[in-house]
């Protein structure tokens, strides 16, 4: 039990900052959308997003990226690969006469050999026109550069297990992204200009990305200057197997203040402070538990006070966002599966509940967490931002996950309202004068203090 409830802190808590900050898994709302710019087909089954992708279907995608399809098709093959099945052949004759890609040896390309993660960021830094020649990244390090231009992240790009899946993912990220050269905002739009994707066809898209990037600036906004304060209202619901059938409900408001130091991350300062009431209803007998709470973040230590207990622990901020990637600043656009203005500004986003399951395991793992057996599922996510002059002002979101551990249960039915307080130089934490004198801990004590 104790590790259930470990784990389903943990679930929540990852959930929560989702939310609050800035998204392998099920991306089948990008591969529609990369179907109706003609840029992805499926097979005679379908998407087959969960398998292994081909490098042959790697090199097809990645011709397509180019803008490229029809001129490959007319060339006439004498790359000196033997072993292409034929369909393939065009798209391999491109990318070799053009030096974009080799073969496995001087004979053959292995067109039906699993494509890797590092292969297909290869492909796509040279669809937005980087190359190896020109010193922009090398092979080895290329998945890093791919994630430092926000192409790869941790939403996107599973390593270890390389789907289509992630290869739909990844296309649909990068077309948002502006090409090196700098002639056109994103990929997107300089397919359209050079006519390998049809105006038309591109137009829900390029509705999408204008209101992706408003709020993406809005976020960027805030976080630039880094020192914000805000009012966070959660609420959750628990249920299910390992609550014994108890209905518990928890309201946490929070005040937050962030001082953010962008040169040395482990140097910034936080500030939480608020009260956790927890409502048990057991054969209609309700319990009330009030529990005063401040939590601060100093010189790479995380402080926490409730109940009478202090305690500390090492934790540094920077190893957190490096493990996070560019998930750090923005949700990552192949989360989110629509977007629509709902007044002037405030903006609705609903995301792939697959790919949010998925994605907080492997946010998990990026972080350290070695919890077995865990296994989440996201149910309907949804958040509203209201921005004012640009940044970002509130935030309402709303999602429902269930945490299985151990053959146990549990359902979370949670809700966040936050609103920025104050941003800029109105922004004070003020550290109190004990804090040398908290108890220090290891993340195993923290279930302990918490029980």
């Amino acid at each position: 039990m104790k590790h259930f409830f470990r784990s389903a802190a943990i679930g929540v808590l990852t959930a929560a900052a989702l939310t609050a900050s800035a998204s392998a898994a099920s991306f089948d709302h990008c591969a529609d959308a990369l179907n109706t710019l003609g840029l992805f087909q499926g097979t005679s089954t379908g998407y087959e997003l969960d398998r292994t992708a081909t490098r042959a279907e790697a090199a097809t995608m990645l011709v397509r990226l180019l803008g490229k399809e029809e001129e490959a098709k007319a060339l006439e093959y004498t790359a000196p690969f033997t072993d292409l099945n034929g369909w393939e052949a065009p798209y391999v004759e491109y990318l070799y006469e053009n030096g974009l890609t080799s073969g496995t040896s001087d004979t053959t390309f292995s067109p039906n050999k699993q494509c890797s993660a590092q292969m297909y960021s290869a492909f796509l830094m040279r669809a937005l026109g980087y190359s190896e020649d020109a010193g922009d990244f090398t092979y080895a390090q290329v998945i890093d550069k791919a994630t430092e231009l926000g192409i790869a992240d941790i939403a996107n790009c599973d390593t270890d297990n390389f789907l289509r899946d992630n290869v739909v993912a990844m296309s649909y990220t990068a077309l948002a992204k502006q090409p090196k050269d700098g002639s056109t905002d994103t990929l997107l739009q300089k397919l359209v200009d050079e006519g390998a994707v049809d105006t038309t066809a591109a137009s829900d898209m390029t509705d999408f990305l204008q209101m992706y990037n408003t709020y993406v600036q809005a976020n960027q906004a805030l976080m630039d200057d880094g020192r914000f304060a805000m009012y966070a209202a959660i609420h959750a619901d628990v249920s299910g197997e390992a609550t014994d059938g108890y209905a518990i409900s928890l309201d946490m408001p929070l005040s937050v203040k962030v001082m953010m130091n962008q040169e040395d991350l482990d140097a910034s300062k936080m500030e939480m402070s608020g009260v956790m009431n927890i409502s048990v209803n057991v054969d209609g007998e309700e319990t009330n538990i009030d529990q005063d709470m401040t939590y601060y973040y100093a010189d790479g230590m995380y402080y926490m006070s409730s109940g009478g207990t202090q305690v500390k622990m090492a934790m540094s901020l920077s190893d957190a966002m490096s493990a996070l990637g560019t998930m750090s600043n923005t949700q990552p656009i192949s989360m989110i599966e629509s977007l629509e203005m709902t007044d002037d500004n405030t903006l609705h986003m609903v995301y792939s509940t697959g790919a949010m399951s998925s994605m907080i395991t492997n946010l998990l793992g990026a972080l350290g967490t070695e919890d077995a057996g865990m296994q989440f599922d996201m149910g309907d996510v949804a958040i509203d931002v209201t921005f004012a002059d640009g940044v970002m002002q509130s935030m309402k979101a709303a999602f429902d996950m269930s945490i299985s551990v151990d053959d146990q249960s549990m359902d979370i039915s949670m809700t966040e309202d936050c609103t920025i307080t104050a941003t800029g130089d109105d922004v004070v934490i003020t550290l109190p004068d004990d804090l040398d004198s908290y108890t220090s801990m290891d993340t195993d004590a923290l279930t302990e203090v918490t029980e």
